[in-house]
């Protein structure tokens, strides 16, 4: 299949519908899945609608939940979901992977775990399980996961199928070892593959190796990028987000070779998170290849950002693990004792974040007096 070739006819499907001939004699399905392999998800809405309105069953449903989702049309993917829990038929259950594409991480983890305790070795399952750890900053009990599966017998197309999460994982741990084995199993081949390649170049200070890995992911992303640039630059924000990744581990090889350039280089990646779009997952992609060269600890300000956004985003456990993170203690372990007053700026996030919660708005007013007292 040639995408042009293949976005030509469906313009010519599209174009035939409002001809008094009629439309195309052609499957609503064929129509529809060859608009989504082009990624003309607007075409696909309107097949996989037509379809839905014929016959609703499972797998239109999770093509239009997928579909509004690439759209942004989150209301109506979050609508789909709702009619198929309310729809008692039997070929129209609510699958685990609907709430991935959804970004419900903590109701897909649980759907997940919940089916893994029946079927403890289904790895499609297992790889849903890590995507969700991964999505919510989990990295230990990723990593425990990861490692526990690898260790078992396992065929090497499955190996390649986790290695990417189970890299992830390492590198969040700074299991450095784990890391460069996980990754051999990802296909060279591969963006992701030329990525985590670069990062362990990166941490091992092989500048040179970095640099060609680098150059190799960049040349698969531009194919995929050129043509989803075409379509509109919300289609192609992924495809965006890796480049920039790939552009800062390049700063980062400069951060580590020329430290005068380090001062520049750090207020160039707070404007750049500035104009990222509020997508948390994409933030913590991004705050870790900056950590190769800079801690948390070292670098509050994004994380603390981050942090917020997290909490905006509904996501609170992942933003109390941010800033208990950059407080160096878990206040929630010691409820009566003051908050450290070291970083003022983390300090008052936190009572913000605990504020978030209604049954501690009263801690919080209590903590943020004990902070005043102290200013």
């Amino acid at each position: 299949d040639i995408p042009e070739i293949t976005q030509t006819l469906l313009n010519l499907a599209e174009f035939m519908e409002h001809c008094d001939k009629g439309p195309l004699p052609l499957e609503l399905q064929l129509l529809g899945e060859k608009a989504m392999e082009c990624r003309a998800y607007a075409k696909a809405l309107h097949y996989k609608e037509e379809e839905f309105h014929k016959g609703p069953t499972s797998e239109v449903l999770e093509h239009l939940i997928s579909i509004n989702n690439k759209l942004g049309q989150k209301e109506a993917a979050a609508g789909l979901l709702e009619y198929a829990r309310k729809n008692n038929r039997t070929d129209m259950k609510v699958q685990e992977r609907w709430h991935e594409k959804l970004h419900d991480w903590d109701q897909a983890l649980q759907a997940y775990s919940t089916k893994l305790e029946t079927q403890p070795d289904d790895l499609a399952l297992v790889l849903g399980q890590m995507r969700c750890l991964e999505a919510l900053g989990e990295w230990g009990e990723l990593y425990s996961v990861a490692c526990d599966r690898w260790m078992g017998t396992m065929a090497e197309d499955l190996r390649a199928q986790m290695a990417r999460v189970a890299s992830a994982s390492a590198w969040a741990m700074g299991e450095w070892s784990m890391m460069e084995e996980y990754s051999r199993c990802i296909p060279r081949d591969t963006n992701e593959g030329a990525f985590y390649r670069a990062v362990l170049a990166v941490h091992k200070d092989q500048h040179h190796v970095a640099q060609q890995y680098i150059d190799t992911a960049r040349d698969l992303l531009d194919t995929e990028l050129t043509a989803m640039v075409g379509e509109s630059y919300q289609r192609a924000y992924n495809s965006m987000v890796a480049v920039q990744m790939l552009a800062e581990l390049e700063e980062v090889i400069q951060y580590k070779l020329v430290p005068e350039r380090r001062l520049p280089i750090t207020h160039i990646w707070w404007e750049r998170l500035q104009g990222c779009q509020r997508v948390v997952e994409d933030w913590q992609k991004i705050l870790q290849v900056r950590s190769l060269v800079l801690s948390p600890q070292e670098d509050m300000r994004p994380w603390l950002k981050f942090a917020s956004l997290c909490r905006k985003s509904g996501r609170l456990a992942l933003s109390h693990k941010t800033l208990v993170r950059l407080l160096g203690c878990d206040p929630s372990l010691s409820p009566s004792q003051p908050l450290p007053v070291s970083h003022p700026h983390v300090t008052y996030q936190y009572c913000k974040h605990i504020y978030t919660y209604p049954h501690r708005r009263q801690e919080a007013y209590w903590r943020l007096q004990k902070f005043l007292q102290f200013l």
